[in-house]
């Protein structure tokens, strides 16, 4: 880690977000994050995409293959999923 003012040098734009109890905090696609801790906690992670999320998924897709790292997220299998619930609606 290093820090935000490099980012901000460099035309980066930095957002801060202190989260309380019981609030969500939603980062958008191609996003990087990073959280600290002040204290006890108990963190959890949920991700969730909207329709209008495959061609973002479909181009890190293609990234990673480019890069020859295999993917995290399963794109062409969530893709395949999503068009039989269309269909079978």
């Amino acid at each position: 880690m290093f820090p935000p003012s490099v980012l901000l040098q460099h035309g980066v734009a930095v957002y801060k977000a202190a989260q309380k109890p019981g609030e969500f905090i939603i980062t958008f696609p191609r996003s990087y994050h990073a959280g600290f801790s002040q204290g006890f906690n108990c963190g959890e992670a949920v991700n969730f995409a909207i329709g209008d999320w495959f061609p973002l998924g479909a181009a890190a897709s293609n990234r990673y293959a480019h890069l020859r790292v295999r993917s995290l997220i399963p794109y062409e299998e969530l893709l395949c999923k999503e068009a039989m619930l269309v269909y079978k609606s």
